[in-house]
């Protein structure tokens, strides 16, 4: 039995050369050894333990009975492993067969004769490649839909990170991994080797009701009625008239739901399609076969449940969900001049979400694309030569040129568009006295705040000097913080009102656009009235009157404002001709949209324009009081 002694000079073999060397130790003295320790072999050739002058990962090889040639021992810094070497003609594979914690020796002889075996017959392979490919082949035929999605997130993650992507991307693969892990959906956890049609069938029925429970275009009342019927969306038309429902709001509830289940089993067939694509790889690297064949959510297309191009305009057309505001109609004066007059009540309490929506209007800007507009003036110059920020510029006069683009008249410019390309517009007469309006507002509100920080640090050292409560410190503390929120938001052409505000801007617009609605005589459920608007609809109100005005050519250019590849320096966009041409462009179609309205004309133009009649133009009611949107509702 091998003893443990102190470091002695019986054996003379140096750490480095310990792997030339047999021990003979047991599966205990194995399980206790460290690096501090090496065996060593006593005048009478037993092994024995001895301090290590040199206390670092070492090898040796196992001397004990029926230990397989190249089979030895690994002792590191956080375990001890056994492993074998083999050389197959010029090649040497070193394996590991697991700790010494975890099997016997004569468990680790077993193994360690098998993957020998394996080396051999391989030519020289390392086991590790056949566990690799084994894991990867249990992998994908277990693979479930959730792991399929979560592998499709993580890919889109990596394609914002690289700036290929947009967040919002991840965010929507994100809500339909979601949606396929509702309790009546039930398809996140199922293997997809075993989905079969029948039950993506039925959780595709199952989500839309789900998602229609979950819609806000749909009563409340009516909800239960529906999702009590089997296949709601296609009833007879007394049916729905049964539920106290007619017109358009027929359309809505046959619609309702749908275009969530479209998105969501759209991103699940390319999850799967990404996951398969991959096996396929793996398995021609590797000379195997295919460990799962087929997508089973390609079944769907064959029953068309994808609505087509033009299923979808009709729907549009007849629930009156995608409303761009027209002329004879009287739709867009009348939204003019709700937002308009709006925007100074309640001590401005409007007015940035007002002149977002105005912008949004006169630019066909998407959605988010606004929000993060900054002042030019505000931007480092870091920041503008590498175009990591949206920005407004004002010309001072209306010829100068703006020092990025180089191109002459007041201008925006989008970094970040939903398809990831940069942008950028010129700002036409009646947008600019929009920003000045903004910019007159920043300042007056920028001019403010030196008093207003002088009075919040005022106030902190009068509460100091009556108590030492620092719950009552604080407190007066917190006008200090939003005096400086308030400092720091005066970057943003919109900025936030509320200093909790994560990102510093304006960025929500439902409350608002209901209350337009409302005043524009959009929506009174009262009357059964209930037309829907959004900012994508201000956007499609200026591609209406650009096509009715013009080529296609330029406006394509205004509302996809010429694209970026990705090779080009921003002063590239647009030659001189293209960007005058785009100038004049802008500059009428605003024209003719805020025509529509004189009363609206009126306030927004200067001495320079023409003052139109108002005669035919009657005041709006501006409402007030109204109840807020509440958000985390499905369409």
């Amino acid at each position: 039995m091998p003893q443990r002694h102190g470091h002695s000079n019986v054996s003379t073999t140096r750490v480095t050369e310990m792997s030339k060397q047999r021990y003979k130790l047991s599966d205990r003295q194995l399980r206790a050894l460290t690096i501090n320790e090496r065996p060593a072999l006593d005048a009478n050739g037993k092994t024995v333990i001895e301090a290590n002058p040199d206390p670092k990962p070492y090898r040796f090889v196992d001397d004990t009975q029926g230990a397989p040639t190249g089979f030895g021992v690994y002792v590191g810094t956080s375990g001890n492993s056994f492993e074998v070497r083999k050389r197959v003609g010029e090649r040497v594979v070193r394996v590991s067969l697991g700790s010494v914690d975890d099997m016997s020796i004569v468990q680790a002889h077993e193994k360690a004769r098998l993957e020998i075996a394996y080396i051999v017959q391989s030519g020289g392979e390392s086991p590790r490649r056949r566990d690799a490919q084994e894991r990867r082949t249990t992998s994908a035929k277990h693979i479930t839909v959730r792991a399929c999605m979560e592998r499709y997130i993580e890919r889109l993650d990596a394609q914002v990170e690289a700036g290929k992507r947009k967040a919002n991307s991840t965010k929507a693969v994100q809500n339909s991994l979601a949606r396929l892990a509702r309790n009546e959906v039930g398809l996140a956890d199922i293997q997809v080797r075993d989905l079969t049609h029948d039950q993506i069938v039925k959780a595709w029925n199952a989500l839309r009701t789900s998602a229609m429970l979950k819609s806000n275009r749909i009563p409340a009342e009516v909800k239960p009625l529906l999702a009590a019927k089997d296949k709601w969306w296609s009833l007879p038309m007394d049916e729905y008239a049964a539920m106290g429902l007619s017109g358009k709001y027929i359309q809505r509830a046959k619609a309702a739901g749908i275009e969530a289940v479209e998105h969501t089993f759209a991103d699940l067939n390319r999850a799967i399609d990404i996951v398969l694509r991959q096996e396929r790889l793996d398995a021609h690297r590797e000379g195997r076969e295919v460990a799962i064949q087929f997508n089973p959510v390609e079944s769907l297309f064959d029953l068309e449940l994808w609505r087509g191009a033009k299923e979808k305009r009709e729907h549009y057309r007849k629930a009156q969900v995608r409303n761009p505001l027209g002329k004879e109609d009287g739709t867009l004066s009348t939204v003019l001049k709700t937002l308009v007059f709006r925007r100074n009540l309640q001590n401005k309490h409007n007015a940035v979400a007002v002149d977002y929506l105005l912008l949004t209007l006169l630019w066909g800007a998407r959605r988010n694309e606004a929000t993060q507009l900054q002042w030019y003036d505000k931007v480092s110059k870091d920041d503008l030569a590498n175009e990591r920020v949206s920005w407004v510029w004002l010309a001072p006069n209306a010829g100068d040129i703006n020092p990025s683009t180089k191109r002459p008249g007041s201008q925006v410019f989008f970094h970040d568009t939903k398809n990831g390309e940069v942008r950028f517009l010129p700002v036409a007469y009646f947008a600019e006295k929009i920003l000045i309006q903004r910019l007159n507002d920043a300042k007056d509100a920028e001019a403010q705040l030196p008093s207003e920080m002088d009075r919040a640090k005022r106030a902190v050292e009068e509460v100091k000097k009556t108590t030492s409560d620092y719950m009552t410190i604080a407190k007066a503390q917190r006008e200090v913080y939003r005096v400086e929120q308030k400092a720091d938001r005066m970057k943003w052409v919109f900025p936030a009102r509320s200093t909790r505000s994560k990102e510093g801007h304006y960025s929500d617009s439902k409350s608002i656009i209901r209350n337009v609605r409302v005043d524009a005589g959009m929506l009174d459920l009262r009357q059964e009235i209930d037309i829907g608007l959004t900012p994508h609809d201000l956007r499609r109100t200026l591609g209406r009157f650009a096509e009715a005005l013009m080529s296609g050519r330029i406006v394509s250019d205004m509302l996809n404002h010429k694209v970026n590849n990705g090779s080009a320096n921003v002063t590239d966009l647009y030659n001189e001709q293209e960007w005058g041409a785009l100038r004049e462009a802008f500059s009428k179609v605003e024209e003719v949209m805020i025509s529509t309205s004189p009363r609206v004309w009126n306030v927004l133009k200067g001495a320079d324009k023409p003052f139109l009649d108002e005669l035919n133009d009657k005041m709006p009611v501006i409402h007030s009081g109204l109840r807020p949107v509440k958000s985390g509702e499905e369409e």
